[in-house]
């Protein structure tokens, strides 16, 4: 495993840690069953850290447990996806709006100036305002 773990972790969260790593690189695949006990031995941990663990990723919705088949690896479901990915966009859209709304145009070209030396701010960027699209607000400066 190439997981670095810093300080002080407790058992429960390196084998959360280290089940998410096989989850992210496949080698546990989707609809795949996890027996406490194999994972126990693989981690060299009792079965109460592995069994919180996966209590854990459960909620994270990585895995689902079944009263009595255990915990298997979820199998994506796109639309899921799909809609998250849209979520993330929307969210990230409006933050660097609100970002923007906040830059100061003579503040930019210092900082620019500050990291890439003198004159540069005043080369490559125009700060301008841009009209709104149609549904769309402009930060209103006082």
């Amino acid at each position: 495993m190439t997981t670095q773990v810093p300080g002080y972790v407790s058992k429960t969260d390196l084998v959360a840690a280290l089940i998410r790593e096989l989850l992210i690189t496949g080698e546990l695949g989707p609809g795949e069953q996890l027996r406490q006990r194999d994972l126990a031995q693989r981690f060299g941990v009792s079965q109460t850290p592995v069994r919180e663990a996966m209590r854990r990723l459960e909620s994270e919705g990585l895995l689902s447990c079944d009263t009595h088949r255990g915990f298997t690896v979820v199998v994506a479901d796109l639309g899921r996806i799909e809609e998250n990915v849209r979520i993330r966009a929307a969210l990230e859209s409006l933050g660097a709006s609100l970002a923007a709304c906040k830059v100061d145009p003579a503040g930019l070209r210092s900082d620019i100036s500050a990291q890439h030396g003198p004159g540069s701010g005043k080369r490559g960027i125009r700060v301008r305002p841009q009209p709104a699209r149609q549904g769309e607000t402009r930060c209103q400066r006082s």
